[in-house]
């Protein structure tokens, strides 16, 4: 027996890894293709009949973004490239639906369901991975419904957009790292960087740290892990800023706005409002309501990404330590991954959406996340409304 094997024999099976329910990668691919299939006639729902149900009081039923990359690919292609400022800080997204200019929103939906599917394929090869023979499909079953079932996902999924793209070279990355597969990841890191250039910065933190973590575990890993989250939250990305003139570009701007918060010595408290903000604002303070009293869906997609998010940063810090090398990975790419986006100038805790999958095993191996988490992002948004402390209603 391995080291690796004999570890993972020694941990306490969780509840939800005790039923003997296991899913090929064949099976799983076609679950998922079938499952997201049904989220894509969900999305062509919403596409064709926003007339009828804005008629019934909803409304959010795209993705602004989305709509604004689908003209950027159109003008992209069929005009002169240096005409869109920035484009490279979205390439990706340029080249990977260049064939809706052909076939229109059917080949968007089509590719962004085969990609959802195939991380779904990738995320069930991690659990894999991490939990071996006590591995359950049922994790992996409670992960493709709650992403399936996200408005914000399901509104994607008709147009060109980033993040269904990073979520699919997230799954890589992912699998990578825990395998080992150190060139994988480099290079999933890499095709990150055409769709969002700080996704991939903060890609590239992580796989420092779990680099670290793999090799220095037996000696002092914890040590290790610990200097290395409290050097990010310091880390000098001015030094960076010369590598890419786009970052460059971000570093500035942000500089502009909010001062010297990217020294080592920038605005800890500014930084620490942030971290809490892309930790809790999506699950506990959601938008859900429009300016007529509609439901807004897009907003309701937001809160559901937020409770998952909230309980998988919950399920990160507590397995941040944990004997199992490779669950313990997967809990410090949560935890790094926070700490590199509240680098940003905002609060923008959707740009963890890319670790969906992932973050989702804090509702379905976790209590905390079951019990704990979901009745509170039921009653606290009850208890702002009251108070007033809402977001600003959205616009229809």
């Amino acid at each position: 027996m391995t080291i690796g094997a004999a570890v993972l024999a020694s941990e306490e099976v969780p509840l939800s890894a005790r039923s003997g329910l296991r899913l090929s990668a064949t099976a799983s691919f076609f679950i998922a293709l079938i499952v997201f299939g049904l989220a894509g006639l969900a999305a062509f729902w919403l596409t064709t009949g926003s007339g009828h149900l804005s008629a019934l009081g909803f409304s959010g039923f795209t993705v602004p973004d989305a709509i604004s990359l689908e003209r950027s690919v159109h003008l992209a292609w069929r005009s002169n490239w240096s005409h869109i400022p920035n484009i490279s800080t979205f390439l990706g997204t340029v080249l990977v639906y260049y064939p809706i200019i052909l076939f229109g929103k059917a080949y968007a939906l089509v590719a962004n369901i085969t990609l959802l599917a195939l991380s779904a394929v990738l995320f069930n090869a991690t659990l894999h991975r991490v939990a071996g023979s006590q591995y359950s499909g049922r994790i992996w079953l409670v992960a493709l419904t709650m992403v399936s079932t996200n408005f914000y996902i399901i509104s994607c999924l008709p147009y060109p957009n980033k993040e269904i793209p990073l979520i699919f070279l997230t799954s890589v990355n992912l699998l990578a790292l825990v395998g080992g597969r150190w060139y994988l990841a480099g290079l999933s890191i890499f095709l990150s960087f055409w769709f969002r250039d700080g996704f991939a910065l903060i890609l590239g933190m992580v796989a420092v740290v779990l680099i670290c973590r793999r090799f220095a575990f037996v000696s002092g890993g914890m040590i290790a892990t610990l200097f290395l989250i409290m050097l990010l939250i310091a880390f000098p990305i001015t030094e960076l800023a010369g590598v890419d003139r786009t970052l460059q570009r971000n570093v500035e701007i942000g500089a502009e706005i909010a001062g010297d918060k990217f020294s080592a010595l920038g605005d800890i408290i500014a930084y620490g409002s942030r971290l809490v903000g892309n930790a809790v604002n999506l699950g506990l303070r959601p938008q859900v309501v429009d300016v007529q009293g509609g439901l807004y869906l897009l907003g309701i997609g937001y809160w559901q990404f937020g409770i998952i998010l909230l309980a998988g940063l919950i399920w990160g810090v507590k397995n941040i330590f944990s004997s199992n090398v490779a669950k313990g990975c997967l809990a410090l790419t949560i935890m790094v991954s926070l700490l590199g986006i509240s680098y940003g100038t905002f609060v923008q805790p959707r740009y963890m959406m890319p670790m969906i999958f992932l973050l989702t095993l804090g509702l379905s191996e976790s209590w905390i996340g079951r019990f704990v988490v979901v009745p509170v992002a039921v009653a606290m948004p009850i208890l702002f409304m009251l108070m007033g402390g809402l977001p600003p209603l959205a616009g229809v």
